[in-house]
């Protein structure tokens, strides 16, 4: 085997980028070059995407103006040409223009060098995406899956996704998906599925739109479209169908049917509660873990009332109304702690 190809065998894309053989073989190509990277991509083919995508920013770079915007200038370069101006004072004069220039290509190199260092550290390790209490928050994963995360809830993921593998991402709190189908058609693949842990639960999914609300080791899930196996390995395995919601206890391990909608469970991506069906203990439970008030209920028994409705829920205050007016109830307000008086 050719000892040269050797070298490059396990190169990613920030090697081969900074790697000057490369860069010379695509600034200036020739064939012998080019027949040289298509034996390497013969011998290591799984080399290929790094280095298309090295060869693809070394193109792109050489088409771009390196462009420094003029506050960042004047902090980040007036020292440093006082420097080369003070150090070229006694020099020549026609040798300044060709140091100036030598800073200039020094700068950009060390601009790219930092950028893909960066972009390369920024695609190891987790994303973490965290919303406070009381507060929406709409992010687009990697793969174009759009997640909203309702207040007090938590995803994490890896930054670096691979088309080989599943995609995965741990939740906590409550979540709406709508999952981008990665597959191709007519073929179906464990690598294109997209899998959500959450209290212990497997939720393996293909493209589709749900809803997961995991609070006080209960969840529930909600399928909207498409399909999901819910698994909890070595005990139990469930398929729901679009309009079916299940319910888990992590305490019990016991899997429930419920009679909510899923479109009533996802309804807070809109900024409302479908309520129907919720006792007062339901609603305390939201106001506790959503918004992160502290709730206290002066006669126990009320909290088995049921409420049926929808409310808006852009803000707590709303809430509080509609319970002070539907349950006949006062509350007392003492900053994040709620006191619930029934007559």
């Amino acid at each position: 085997m050719n000892e040269a190809l050797q070298v490059y065998q396990t190169y990613t894309t920030i090697e081969f980028f900074k790697d000057e053989t490369f860069v010379d073989s695509v600034k200036h190509p020739t064939p012998e070059k080019e027949q040289f990277w298509q034996e390497l991509l013969l011998t290591y083919p799984d080399r290929r995407p790094f280095i298309e995508e090295a060869r693809q920013w070394i193109e792109w770079l050489q088409n771009q103006p390196l462009y420094i915007p003029q506050q960042s200038e004047t902090e980040a370069w007036g020292q440093l040409w006082e420097k080369i101006e003070e150090k070229e004072r006694y020099q020549r004069t026609y040798i300044r223009p060709i140091r100036r220039a030598t800073q200039w290509a020094s700068a950009a190199a060390a601009v790219v060098l930092v950028f893909f260092a960066g972009r390369e550290l920024i695609q190891l390790g987790d994303q973490q995406v965290e919303t406070p209490f009381g507060q929406l928050s709409t992010i687009t994963l990697p793969d174009e899956t759009e997640v909203v995360l309702n207040g007090n809830s938590k995803i994490h993921y890896s930054r670096n996704w691979k088309s080989s593998k599943p995609r995965e991402i741990w939740a906590e709190g409550e979540v709406s998906f709508h999952v981008k189908h990665v597959a191709i058609q007519n073929r179906v693949q464990e690598s294109d599925s997209f899998r959500v842990h959450v209290n212990g639960l497997n939720l393996t999914v293909l493209g589709t739109r749900f809803n997961v609300k995991s609070r006080r080791q209960k969840t529930e899930i909600s399928l909207l479209e498409g399909r999901i196996k819910v698994e909890k390995p070595g005990v139990f395995v469930r398929y729901l169908k679009p309009g079916e919601s299940l319910g888990y206890d992590a305490r019990t391990s016991q899997l429930q049917a419920l009679d909510r909608s899923p479109q009533a469970n996802a309804a807070w991506v809109n900024k409302e509660l479908e309520l129907t069906g919720y006792t007062m203990a339901d609603v305390v439970g939201i106001l506790e873990d959503t918004y992160g008030y502290t709730v206290t209920v002066d006669k126990p028994e009320s909290l088995s009332k049921r409420l049926n409705g929808t409310v808006p829920a852009a803000n707590p205050d709303d809430i509080l109304f509609v319970i002070e007016k539907v349950f006949d109830v006062k509350i007392e307000r003492q900053h994040q702690h709620l006191i619930i008086h029934t007559p």
